[in-house]
This record gives structure tokens, sequence and C-alpha cells, in this order.
């Protein structure tokens, strides 16, 4: 008896099941955002260094739907902005958005934000994440030595240490807070710093284990001086055995200081957007 009622309990079971993977797999209704193919839907939104004042993305489905904005719950999302939301056709928006630069912020730290896209009673749904910057892994801002590294022609250049936190990905950004101080007049001298890479390059049209910074003149850090660039090793994940060295060929009386150095891991979801990214190509005369 005990047998026979555990061999109808199973088979109900597994019949609720079948007709219950049957059903996801007829299922029809959908909802998708895309940016500019509707053939290629995404799940995440990278929005410059620099922000935007004309950005968009498009929210498409075959039924009703809701939409809502997603603030974090300290409300660290006010650096996004939806201006516009436009029916194009029955189940289609454009929503337009802008979105304020972090640079003024001196530090490529992410944030974040959500956009749901819903239809409670039906059980379908599609988050947006949203994100500027990257997640920091790294950062020293040289307090044995007194708060920034000083570099002058004829001196010794600065090594950091082998960047371990670099070893388990593809590609990291590096920024930094350079500037100037001289004895001499400097209105005709493009002062510069030097960044050469061991175990990786620095990513732009060709990539390069050598790369020149342009350096303003100033008293100590700001956002103003905030620089960065990106890393790589020519498709393969970076070495714990990478490390930076800084050097200067300015002429005599010109003293240049960095500090704030901090490394930010792309993760492998994030390298296609990279692409996007106005930072990721660099014309040979474009120092920053």
């Amino acid at each position: 008896m005990r047998k026979t009622l555990f061999l109808t309990l199973l088979l109900s079971a597994s019949v609720l099941l079948s007709c219950s993977k049957k059903e996801e797999a007829l299922r029809t209704d959908y909802i998708k955002v895309w940016l500019t193919n509707p053939d290629k839907p995404v799940e995440d939104l990278q929005i410059p260094f620099d922000g935007t004042d004309d950005g968009c993305f498009h929210v498409q489905s075959n039924v009703d739907f809701e939409t809502r904005f997603m603030d974090p719950p300290d409300g660290s999302g006010g650096w996004f902005h939806i201006t516009s939301v436009e029916n194009v056709e029955p189940g289609h928006l454009k929503v337009s958005y802008t979105a304020d630069s972090m640079l003024g912020g001196n530090s490529l730290d992410r944030r974040t934000c959500k956009y749901s896209v819903s239809n409670g009673s039906l059980f379908l749904g599609k988050f947006l994440s949203i994100r500027q910057g990257y997640t920091q892994v790294y950062s020293n801002n040289f307090e044995d030595k007194g708060g920034d590294v000083t570099l002058q022609a004829g001196l010794p250049p600065y090594s950091t240490p082998y960047l371990s936190a670099l070893n388990v990905t593809f590609y990291d950004y590096v920024s930094l807070n350079a500037w100037a101080e001289s004895s001499i007049l400097v209105d005709n001298i493009n002062i510069t710093m030097d960044v050469t890479v061991e175990g990786g390059a620095v990513v732009d049209n060709i990539n390069r284990a050598s790369y020149r910074i342009n350096v303003p003149l100033g008293t100590g850090p700001s956002a103003s001086n905030m620089k960065w660039f990106l890393l790589s090793n020519k498709g393969q994940r970076l070495s714990d055995k990478t490390r930076l060295t800084f050097s200067v060929v300015n002429p005599s009386g010109v003293t240049v200081h960095f500090t704030n150095l901090k490394l930010y891991k792309v993760s492998e979801a994030e390298i296609e957007n990279l692409a996007d990214d106005e930072e990721f190509n660099y014309d040979d005369d474009d120092w920053i």
C-alpha cells in the first residue's frame, strides 16, 4: 500500500514537473532592454567617466509592463537622470537620460543604480544595472613618503612593488593625481611624466610598455590633475609580477609630484563595454 502510494505521488510530481517545463519552453511573453540593436538585448549600462548629455536605451515587450528607477538605499543615484520616456509604438519605450561626470570627485570608484521593468501578474521582469566607474582593488597615498612621490630629472625613478592585485584580471584602470612645481619659467615647456609597465602594457591604438602623461602646474592633488589610463596584457590576465615605474625628463628646476595611486578592476563581463568608453581609444599624440 505504501509502495503504491509512493509510486503514485512520484508519478504525479513527474507529470507536474514535465508540464511546468513545457509551459516554460512554450512561453512567448518577453521583456527586453536594448541600446541600438533590438536583436542585442543588454542587462548592463556602462556610463563613461565624463558622463553624457544625450544617452538613451529602449524597453520592448509584448505584454503590459511597469517601469521604475531604483535609487540605491543610500540615495547615491542622484548622478543619473531620466529626462524623458517616449512611447515609440505599443510595447516600445525610448528612455532618454543624462549622467553626471564623476571626474569632479577625484575618483573612479564605482557608483550604481537600476531601472526596473516588470509585469507582476505574469512574474516577468528585467533589471537594467546602470553603473559608472569600476571596483577599486588597490590604493596607495604614500604616507611613508610624506603623502606623495617626488620626481626630478637626474634623480632615480620610482617603481611600485609588484602589484599582486592585478593577477586575476584582464584589464585594470590606473588613476593618480600628478602636479608639477617649477622654479623656472615654463610657458613654452611641456611638463611630463613617463610611466613604464613591467608585465603589461598601456592600452591605446598600440599597446605600449611606456606611456607619457602631461602634468599641470599645481600645489597638491585635486580633481583637475587626476590622470588615468588602462592596463592590459595582450589578451592574457595581468601578472602578479606587474609593476609601474615613474620617471621624468623635464628641465632642471621642475619637480613632479604624484599620489593617490589606485587600481580598478575591469571584470570579464565589463570588457565588452570598454570599446564604448572614450578613454579606451587614444590618438598617438593625445597624451592625458
